[in-house]
């Protein structure tokens, strides 16, 4: 239910609510990569950008393959400069 919930928070935009649960989702469940995937779209989208790349790299670790999410990456950084 509340990852759901979560997904839902992040696909209607509303990031800081997604933030919040995916953060506690992953915390819970450390090796769930897509709990920390989440996690640092939604830091993205929020421009919290070392967020993101601490949240996306955390993805990659535990496994979440994908162009997405290495694109991702490359903006957190490319936006820190």
């Amino acid at each position: 239910y509340k990852v759901q919930l979560a997904q839902t928070y992040l696909m209607d935009k509303q990031y800081v609510k997604a933030l919040d649960m995916f953060e506690a989702l992953a915390q819970k469940d450390p090796s769930e990569s897509r709990y920390w995937y989440n996690a640092g779209e939604a830091a993205y989208q929020l421009e919290e950008y070392q967020k993101g790349v601490d949240y996306l790299t955390k993805a990659f670790d535990q496994g979440f393959k994908g162009s997405q999410l290495l694109l991702r990456l490359a903006s957190c950084h490319d936006a820190l400069g």
